[in-house]
């Protein structure tokens, strides 16, 4: 059971409250936010969650690390840090994104990001501050509402694409200097046709940041990886959202508890499960495709592209694959 703190959370505490419970942690929150202090200070008590003081939170001996909400306080909390010669992790989500984010991301102008919004990609929205935005439809789970009342204090949203993944209609060609997604690969039926657009998209040198789930973290653990010859056959059979070839193998390999862990949609027994992703095409449920860096290497050579950068962050449990045009 980890102790951690989390610092800047201010009115997006149920958010990151959610966020963290996932991760099996008890909690130490800090209010950073005086205008804040009574949302949060009711929250906690609701949550039976602490409220620690600023100096409590650098003074704190027995957490294995803060973690904290926003860019404009990581380096001020880090020097108090190392002024009073501790050594507790701290990070910002994941200091593998952070770092990957800082050598890759520090000149980008111009960023889409397909199946937004992700909280992995804090960091790069509040580096980037304007962003746009492309999702299959405006009514899904992971809707534009939600996007500006959870991720609008970090991030300006220039333009919103009802554009499907495998076809970005209405984007043209060398738009952009960054297509980052995070998990949203592996729910795409099609994933070399969607690859191959946001390759077209991205200009001339860009970076193509993506991030998946690591299996062994999510309801996929008792799955096989796909291998990229089945990715291959999926792209020259022109498959679409319609196909639920994988429906049986993940109805019949899904832990029920582990769906519900990770889910926002829960289901009481397998015949649910399977009866909601039945309906895949309108919400995008289904995990089609699990992948590991066997599979991500050879898709970038597919798409000729070069890797920067191919890791495993054991904090966010994805696997972080960075290419360049």
């Amino acid at each position: 059971m980890k102790k951690i703190i989390i610092y800047g959370i201010g009115k997006e505490f149920d958010y990151y409250y959610d966020l963290y419970k996932k991760l099996n942690a008890s909690f130490k929150i800090v209010g950073c936010y005086d205008k804040n202090i009574e949302q949060l200070n009711k929250k906690a008590k609701e949550n039976k969650l602490d409220i620690l003081t600023y100096e409590e939170m650098l003074e704190c001996k027995d957490c294995d690390g803060i973690y904290v909400a926003t860019l404009q306080y990581y380096q001020e909390i880090k020097m108090e840090l190392i002024k009073k010669g501790e050594n507790k992790r701290i990070a910002l989500f994941s200091e593998l994104l952070f770092e990957t984010i800082m050598k890759n991301c520090t000149d980008v102008k111009d960023a889409i990001d397909i199946g937004g919004p992700s909280g992995v990609f804090l960091p790069l929205y509040n580096l980037i501050k304007k962003i746009d935005i492309a999702n299959y439809s405006d009514n899904n789970l992971w809707a534009k509402t939600d996007f500006e009342k959870i991720y609008g204090p970090y991030v300006e949203i220039k333009k919103y694409f009802n554009n499907d993944a495998t076809n970005l209609k209405d984007i043209s060609d060398a738009s952009y200097d960054l297509v980052c997604s995070s998990n949203t690969l592996e729910h795409i039926a099609n994933p070399l046709k969607a690859l191959l657009e946001w390759k077209r998209v991205l200009k001339s040198g860009g970076i193509l940041l993506i991030f998946v789930p690591n299996k062994n973290f999510t309801y996929d653990r008792n799955r096989d990886y796909t291998a990229f010859d089945h990715l291959l056959a999926d792209y020259n059979n022109d498959i679409g959202e319609s196909d639920l070839y994988h429906l049986k193998e993940v109805v019949e390999k899904t832990d029920i508890e582990d769906f519900n862990f990770f889910s926002v949609k829960k289901v009481k027994n397998r015949e649910e499960h399977k009866n909601m992703l039945e309906e895949n095409e309108k919400i995008r449920m289904m995990h089609h495709h699990v992948f590991n860096f066997e599979s991500l290497i050879l898709t970038a050579k597919w798409l000729n592209m070069s890797v920067l950068s191919a890791e495993l962050d054991n904090y966010c449990h994805n696997l972080c694959f960075v290419l360049k045009k």
